[in-house]
């Protein structure tokens, strides 16, 4: 049996910003919770994803860890990316990018495997279906808040005015004027 997540979110930039960090393949632990490592198999140097790479993904499982090969089936740059898994098409890592207006909205969709006939689907309903979609979620806030964060002007971040000067906290800052 397969089963399938999926999460939605918008993000407050052009499609092709939010599709160039998606398919940084080392970034993906910075943003994806379950996600350890991934790197493209046998490349010393990461190289543009294209279909037919294979691409090594350490993810978190509980307390341990599972090393798996996905290829990349489908890649459509600035607006789908699809890895399966070697070992079973049931796994599967998606990403489709629509622009919309000034924002993107990232549809993100993990696929897996489960075993164990009525058992192993009771099981997964009751425990695992939920941890997968709550840490789809969680990693698709925290790649929002990464990439509109890393946008915003220098000086809303920094806490200085706008010669480089930090205020004093609490007081305003005041130019003479000659």
């Amino acid at each position: 049996m397969k089963r399938l997540c999926s999460q939605t979110i918008e993000i407050a930039l052009p499609a092709d910003k939010v599709f160039a960090f998606v398919a940084n393949l080392p970034q993906w632990p910075v943003w994806v919770s379950f996600i350890v490592c991934a790197q493209q198999h046998g490349e010393p140097q990461p190289r543009p994803l294209e279909p037919g790479q294979e691409i090594d993904v350490c993810l978190r499982r509980g307390s341990g860890r599972d090393c798996e090969q996905f290829e990349v089936v489908q890649f459509v740059s600035g607006a789908f990316v699809c890895l399966e898994g070697s070992l079973s098409a049931a796994r599967r890592i998606e990403f489709r990018f629509e622009q919309r207006r000034s924002a993107t909205r990232l549809n993100a969709r993990i696929g897996y495997p489960v075993f164990g006939g009525a058992l192993g689907a009771l099981y997964d309903t009751l425990f695992v279906h939920s941890a997968v979609n709550g840490a789809l979620r969680r990693s698709l806030a925290a790649l929002k808040t990464t990439l509109e964060e890393s946008e915003l002007p220098k000086s809303r971040t920094s806490g200085q005015g706008g010669d480089g000067e930090e205020a004093p906290s609490g007081s305003a800052k005041h130019t003479a004027v000659a």
